[in-house]
Formats: C-alpha cells, sequence, structure tokens
C-alpha cells in the first residue's frame, strides 16, 4: 500500500540523512546503491547556505522540509537571524533537530515545528526569508501554486528537481518506484517561472543557479 507523506518520512528520513550527511552505507540494497547518487546533497546544502545566511541576521527565517536541522543548525549559529524556525512533517525528525538545537544553546531563536505544510500556508507571510532544499518535488502541484502566492514578500531560495531526460533521473525514476514514494515532481524552468509568475511575483526578480546537478530557484529581496 502507498504510503502518505508523513508515513513514508516517518520510516525514512534518519537512514536518508545518515546517507546523505554522515556517509552512511546502511539499509536495504537500494538504499545502499542509492548511496552513490546522493554526492550532490551536500552541495546543495553550501549552495543555499551562500546566498541564504549574508541575509539572516536580525530576520524572522523558515526552512521548510528542515529534516532534523543540520542546515537549520548551522544557519542559527553562523547567521544571527532573530528567528529561524524549521517545519518538518516527521515527528522523529523534529524531536531529534531540537535536542540538536537544545545542545548548541540556540533554543531561544531557534526551533523545529512538526508541521504539514498543506496546513500551514496562511504563516508563511510572517517569514522575511523562506528556504527548503529537496522540498519541493514532495508536494502537491497546487501546493507549490499557493506556497508561491504566499511569498510575494519575502526572499526566497528553493532547489528543485529540473526535468529533463538522463541516466541519473532514469535511474531515481526506478528508486522513486520501488520506495513507493507518494508525490514527485519535476519540473521544467519555464514551469517554474510559470507558477511564480502566477503568484504575482515579477519575472525580473527571478533568478537560477546551478551547482553540481542542483537547480535552485531564488528571489532576493533589498530591504
Amino acid at each position: 500500500m502507498t504510503k502518505n507523506q508523513k508515513d513514508y518520512w516517518e520510516h525514512h528520513i534518519t537512514n536518508w540523512e545518515k546517507s546523505a550527511y554522515e556517509g552512511s552505507r546502511a539499509g536495504s540494497l537500494i538504499e545502499k546503491v542509492a548511496f552513490y547518487f546522493r554526492g550532490h546533497i551536500v552541495y546543495r546544502k553550501n549552495a543555499c547556505k551562500g546566498v541564504v545566511l549574508p541575509l539572516v541576521k536580525g530576520k524572522n527565517v523558515l526552512e521548510i522540509g528542515c529534516g532534523s536541522g543540520t542546515l537549520l543548525i548551522e544557519m542559527a549559529r553562523e547567521g544571527a537571524p532573530k528567528k529561524l524556525i524549521g517545519w518538518e512533517i516527521s515527528s522523529e525528525a523534529t524531536r531529534a533537530g531540537n535536542a540538536a538545537i537544545e545542545k548548541e544553546g540556540l533554543q531561544k531563536s531557534c526551533r523545529i515545528e512538526c508541521k504539514d505544510i498543506d496546513q500551514s500556508l496562511a504563516e508563511i507571510p510572517a517569514f522575511e526569508i523562506v528556504y527548503g532544499l529537496g522540498i519541493l518535488e514532495y508536494l502537491e502541484k497546487k501546493t507549490v501554486r499557493e506556497l508561491f502566492k504566499n511569498l510575494k514578500d519575502a526572499s526566497f531560495f528553493f532547489q528543485y528537481h529540473r526535468r529533463y531526460l538522463s541516466l541519473k533521473n532514469l535511474l531515481h525514476l526506478v528508486y522513486r518506484t520501488i520506495k513507493q514514494i507518494p508525490i514527485y515532481n519535476q519540473y521544467s524552468r519555464a514551469e517554474i517561472i510559470a507558477v511564480i509568475e502566477a503568484a504575482g511575483i515579477p519575472a525580473n526578480e527571478i533568478q537560477f543557479m546551478a551547482d553540481h546537478g542542483n537547480d535552485f530557484v531564488y528571489r532576493i529581496l533589498k530591504k
């Protein structure tokens, strides 16, 4: 039976993070194979830091899909935001992340909340900066449209899975099928532009970046 997103990530997030960030080769055969295709994960984290970190000082910042807070903690420790909130659908990752935040002594300005973005979109305008890595793919397209509508007055930075024909993308399709990932949407650059423009954000404010097999879309407001 196909799981919903919460069920999937409750059982998958810990091993995924160990594979992506700690070099673990544990888990099933498919996860052992997938390890060799996750080198881009660290690069996408560093790319996000390079753009977002200089902006967060004294700001209210949101990370969507923060897992157990690997990037969130680095941003809070190095960027001095006024408030940095992470949203994560997995309760296990939320508990682990908040424990790590407390260990770092960052709990006054930083915390992770266990939230489903579909139920939380109305809260997004409270943040001046919003970012997320590996999150747009796992959202319904209507949720992505509503997300950007709520970002009309914010700076944002998102990684997205660009749709094009390649061996890596074909192998990822096999992986998703075996793992029964509930939702996974890829986008062309033109589709991303169309979604963001439909949200009322001018095309000349949208920027794109590619780095080590990752694709990003972002917008930096000068305020």
